[in-house]
């Protein structure tokens, strides 16, 4: 287990907040090209996505979708981080008309695992399909649950909706409750909703005010009906959205506001759940150069976006690998009091989170 504890006068030149912060614990870290983790490569950008699978009946695992070594979704031990045995859900993904094979994985409140690809829009010499694969758990092959064209190609009964989708997802929901969002760029972001318990998936176009930009990164507000958040990774305004129709419109204001570039610049990945009981966003690391060193993992409260936690680690031993287009993902486990971040190109990590520290500095001692 590793610890890490800062003077209070390096902590002001590394945060942005002026309260106390506190450390987050790193319980274990599987690294880039490590042996037992041909699924995360320093490089190419293949690992992107991961989900934590609660329910134990389904699997129970934390799951990392990855092109490294195969289009597979890899099943971890979330207490160790070790491959389990099978260390794969059983696929046979289709790959025709993808960009890439598969690029998402999100879980239900169920434990129904999703798989999505990652389809182009533009292309008129050919299909590009976004796909969603379905498996019951972590056992079984996939169905598909919905299979749009997304190119402008006009030859076989075309063209399709020309939106690329499948950058980042994200899930709510059971049976008939099941929504998916499923994001692009340029800050495309559409909803897909079932009536048949999430066998199968119709999708609605969402028109986004003020659009988004940059590799995006998109949440479900698990409190508000309708309401989701968007962050994309360079410069634009990262809020919350209500869906009225087809279309979303921010939000602004405390409470609707994720942090800025200003107080955490080239972040990506977020989460946003109770952390020790409070309603905070967790920010993973989303684009950064080579060698990059020190680049926090940082938790803000969403009422104040007042920084509570920080947490060092999950690059590249002795110096990032490159994560030129920010993907990556990051996720609190609220029940356990435990962050998971997947650092593309450079790691998988566990933290535990401490309660909070003291707001005085001076009563502030290492190992509190």
């Amino acid at each position: 287990m590793i610890k890490y504890f800062f003077s209070a006068a390096i902590l002001g030149t590394l945060l942005p907040s002026a309260v106390a912060q506190t450390t987050l614990t790193l319980e274990w870290k599987v690294q880039a090209d490590d042996p037992q983790s041909n699924y995360i490569l320093a490089g190419g950008d293949a690992a992107r996505s991961m989900a934590l699978n609660t329910n134990p009946a389904t699997g129970g695992s934390l799951l990392v979708a990855s092109r490294s070594n195969g289009n597979f979704v890899r099943r971890l031990n979330p207490a160790t981080g070790v491959l389990k045995d099978p260390a794969v859900i059983p696929n046979s993904y289709i790959s025709s008309g993808s960009t890439f094979v598969i690029n998402k994985v999100a879980v239900s409140d169920d434990g129904v695992i999703y798989v999505m690809n990652l389809a182009a829009g533009g292309s008129t010499s050919a299909e590009q399909h976004f796909r969603i694969f379905r498996h019951t758990n972590e056992s079984t092959p996939q169905t598909i649950a919905a299979d749009i064209r997304t190119d402008n190609f006009t030859g076989n009964g075309g063209p399709g909706i020309n939106t690329r989708l499948g950058d980042d997802v994200d899930i709510i929901g059971t049976g008939n409750d099941t929504k998916i969002l499923v994001a692009g760029t340029p800050g495309s972001v559409s909803l897909f909703t079932t009536t048949d318990g999430g066998l199968t998936f119709s999708h609605t176009a969402l028109t986004l005010n003020p659009l988004g930009a940059g590799m995006p990164h998109i949440l479900w507000d698990s409190t508000t009906p309708n309401r989701f958040f968007y962050r994309g990774t360079f410069g634009e305004l990262a809020r919350a959205y209500d869906i009225s129709g087809n279309t979303a419109n921010g939000a602004t204001g405390l409470g609707n506001d994720l942090p800025s570039q200003g107080a955490a610049p080239a972040y990506g990945p977020f989460d946003v759940g109770l952390v020790q009981g409070v309603k905070s966003v967790v920010l993973g690391i989303g684009p950064s150069a080579a060698n990059t060193k020190d680049k926090p993992i940082l938790v803000f409260r969403l009422s104040d976006l007042q920084t509570d936690y920080f947490g060092f680690g999950s690059e590249f031993t002795g110096g990032a690998k490159a994560n030129g287009n920010g993907s990556g993902d990051v996720h609190v486990d609220s029940t356990n009091n435990s962050i998971y971040v997947l650092y593309t190109n450079n790691s998988v990590t566990k933290y535990t989170i401490p309660p909070a520290a003291v707001s005085d500095w001076s009563l502030y001692q290492p190992g509190q």
